[in-house]
């Protein structure tokens, strides 16, 4: 089954920094409408070409006697800088595969200008969910 890409704000748009050199941090959160039940895409920050990706947080909330697999990657590798974990109510996970990767844009990518970070969720167990469920993600950046 395809995933369901649900494009978050942010992407379309949080005014990234100027690109110039040094090290900061963007967190970006996007609430869930509703429960998720197939894999579903968010896009959530923005990486301009040449940054690099150092380090990287995302959590769920919202969320009772309910779990979901979170993955963390971008448009052609989901599952770039995490694999599928299980995660619950007020989980934190930290991102733990190619930490230091940075990103190139090419003429063929989506979008012209960034290439968004992706996380991806999937059900993993029944349970309920909250009023106002989130996923949030931090990650920190630097440009050489």
């Amino acid at each position: 089954m395809a995933d369901t890409t649900i494009t978050s704000t942010a992407v379309k748009s949080v005014t990234t920094r100027s690109i110039h050199a040094g090290t900061y941090a963007i967190t970006v959160s996007h609430t869930l409408a509703t429960t998720p039940s197939a894999s579903q895409m968010f896009y959530m920050i923005p990486l301009q070409s040449g940054v690099r990706v150092l380090d990287g947080w995302v959590k769920s909330t919202g969320l009772t006697s309910f779990s979901m697999d979170i993955m963390v990657g971008v448009l052609g590798d989901k599952s770039y800088f995490m694999a599928g974990v299980e995660s619950s109510e007020d989980h934190a996970l930290r991102f733990h595969r190619n930490l230091g990767h940075v990103v190139t844009l090419t003429d063929s990518d989506s979008f012209p200008l960034t290439k968004p970070l992706a996380v991806t969720i999937k059900a993993a167990a029944s349970g309920t969910i909250g009023a106002t469920p989130a996923i949030t993600v931090m990650a920190m950046l630097q440009y050489d």
